[in-house]
């Protein structure tokens, strides 16, 4: 008998609300009863939501106190975290008005690359002034019979080297008139064009991503996000965005 009496019911008309009629179109389409719904538990929510607030604020103690209360501020009747102002050198405000990303990550590339090839010449080689990085110990019987030059089989004045030290048969293939004095000018040279090539290459990174963030920030699908860590003058602010899913 169901089985009959759903045949029977999927045969009947279909009943529909009534429209708005025609004499009533001024004053706009009919509410449903599902609008009535929607409209009823929209109310009702913001009813309990300021019983809830009028409670919180009979209910608030006066000496309350904690620290998120310094770094926030009030912005058309929201708290909003305190944003502190960058800290950015001339030379990176320059870089991030007139250059785009890509020319920045370009340059930072090349002096990653210069200052690989600078750590591979120099090996950590000790700078006149300062105490030796690699040490050779030779363990000796008496020191009267310990001759330097003819253990490593070089020339007295290239004893104190730690690199480039030619042997006694590659100086014989060449006329030595004068041995220049362990290169510690040279060496120190050297050691400052990298420390200068790593601080660029720090430079262009905190740029690159502070320009990353930027962009970021400029995203409209990314609008809900909490500040972690601040920006610096050498670091970008990271953020924690809310995870969104696409598909």
């Amino acid at each position: 008998m169901a089985s009959f009496a759903k045949a029977h019911k999927s045969q009947q008309r279909e009943h529909r609300e009534r429209s708005q009629p025609s004499q009533r179109n001024h004053l706009g389409l009919l509410e449903k009863k599902r609008d009535y719904k929607h409209r009823s538990r929209n109310y009702h929510q913001k009813q309990d939501k300021i019983k809830q607030l009028h409670r919180l604020a009979e209910e608030k103690n006066p000496d309350e106190f904690y620290f998120h209360m310094v770094k926030t501020q009030l912005e058309d009747g929201r708290h909003m975290e305190a944003q502190e102002s960058e800290e950015l050198s001339s030379e990176q405000k320059f870089l991030m008005t007139t250059r785009d990303i890509k020319y920045v990550a370009l340059k930072r590339q090349q002096e990653a690359k210069k200052v690989e090839k600078l750590k591979a010449n120099l090996h950590l080689i000790s700078v006149g002034g300062q105490e030796r990085l690699n040490k050779h110990t030779v363990f000796v019987d008496s020191d009267e019979e310990f001759h330097e030059a003819s253990y490593f089989n070089t020339a007295p004045e290239l004893v104190d080297r730690t690199f480039n030290r030619p042997t006694a048969q590659q100086l014989s293939d060449r006329q030595l008139q004068e041995i220049p004095p362990a290169g510690k000018m040279n060496t120190a040279k050297a050691y400052r064009r990298l420390i200068a090539h790593a601080k660029r290459e720090r430079q262009l990174a905190g740029v690159e991503a502070k320009m990353q963030v930027r962009k970021d920030l400029m995203d409209k699908h990314k609008t809900q996000r909490k500040l972690i860590v601040p920006a610096t003058a050498d670091t970008a602010a990271i953020y924690r965005w809310k995870t969104r899913r696409y598909k």
